[in-house]
């Protein structure tokens, strides 16, 4: 029977200087973090005015009766609370982007009482 033996050898020096340095780069992301946050806002605004979810997913209608109470078609306006609070909070770990008014997470993921899920 014959037996085959096979040495390899692999020169990985460049790949290992290119990771430290990619390291070296990403260790302050903070400031990445925060641009990101920035071109954020403006397109949540944009699809804000568009009536639509992040996904592009398109907000569900106002029922007739909301309507004429409210006497307009626009969605998640009163006041414009909702509109004033994109808000986003950049560390060197994370990008955290949210709305910071407290009726949010109703619009977000609706209410036991019929308010329609209207993802911001």
């Amino acid at each position: 029977m014959s037996k085959l033996t096979m040495d390899v050898q692999i020169d990985d020096r460049a790949i290992r200087r290119a990771l430290r340095r990619l390291q070296r780069q990403t260790r302050q992301m903070k400031p990445v973090f925060a641009s990101i946050g920035e071109e954020l806002i403006p397109s949540h605004e944009k699809r804000w005015a568009q009536g639509v979810a992040a996904d592009g997913t398109p907000w569900t209608p106002l029922k007739p009766a909301t309507r004429k109470r409210k006497r307009t078609d626009r969605m998640l306006f009163e006041e414009g609370d909702l509109l004033r609070g994109p808000v986003y909070r950049a560390t060197p770990h994370a990008l955290e982007f949210g709305i910071s008014d407290f009726k949010a997470p109703f619009h977000q993921f609706g209410t036991a009482r019929g308010l329609p899920a209207r993802p911001l």
